[in-house]
């Protein structure tokens, strides 16, 4: 689990990586061997509380975004597990395996090996894992990346609203915005049109009246995610900016 301890230590809120508890006997030849690495804690419940190596530097915040589905066990769920413990991250995606368990392999007369379960993990404050997973701090019914990098993008626009989503829409579909103003000229600048879990993609844009018309200038991909943005640098005729931008989260039509 030594992944598990690394990754967790490179998140800046986060102070032990979990718990794992084993048979007594096991318990002590952990503590004997770790005398001097202290790297374990005796809990109260028996069980040994892992702390993070202090060789690794902190690096990711408390808005660090992490995916987890129902295909999520061993190190990575105890990474998500340590990281909701203590609010170090926002885990998105699926309820993960619910794995839970350390394996050792014992090594017979024969040649061939026998893998035993030796220990329990638990998150850091005690969470079971075992069967019952992880639900995540944010559930999606699709790619987790979509809705992550939506929030992400969303986070950083501070004069901006929200507007209604867009789904189920075409991939060569026009996207036609209407204002209570005649626009003046609106470039690239002023727009940007984002690939959920990807990058901002090409379109042309077209100023006819009080409508803005924007079109990709590649077909958008089927069953994918996007955002569109218009900034407030956008000016009417009158050469005004917007008073706030705003954006759309869009849903391509799957095949």
């Amino acid at each position: 689990m030594e992944a598990a301890e690394e990754l967790t230590a490179l998140f800046k809120d986060a102070t032990h990586a979990y718990k794992v508890k084993f048979q007594e006997h096991n318990t002590q030849y952990y503590l004997y061997f770790d005398y001097n690495k202290h790297k374990y804690q005796l809990s109260n419940d028996g069980s040994l509380l892992v702390n993070l190596p202090t060789s690794v530097e902190p690096i990711f915040d408390n808005k660090t975004k992490l995916l987890v589905n129902r295909y999520s066990a061993s190190a990575s769920e105890m990474t998500a597990a340590a990281l909701m413990d203590y609010d170090a991250a926002v885990v998105y995606g699926e309820k993960t395996y619910g794995k839970g368990t350390m394996q050792g392999f014992y090594l017979l007369s024969d040649g061939s090996y026998l893998k035993l379960t030796i220990g329990e993990f638990f998150s850091p404050k005690g969470k079971p894992i075992r069967d019952s997973g992880l639900t995540p701090d944010i559930v999606t019914n699709t790619n987790p990346i979509y809705q992550a990098h939506y929030d992400s993008i969303a986070e950083i626009l501070s004069n901006y609203k929200e507007l209604n989503s867009l789904s189920n829409v075409s991939p060569d579909k026009t996207f036609k915005i209407t204002f209570n103003k005649h626009l003046g000229t609106v470039t690239n600048e002023d727009v940007a049109f984002v690939e959920l879990g990807g990058n901002k993609i090409d379109v042309s844009i077209q100023v006819d009246g009080k409508q803005l018309v924007i079109t990709p200038k590649a077909p958008l991909t089927p069953g994918a995610e996007y955002m569109l943005i218009v900034h407030p640098t956008t000016k009417n005729g009158q050469n005004k900016q917007l008073k706030y931008g705003f954006y759309h989260r869009v849903t391509v039509k799957a095949n």
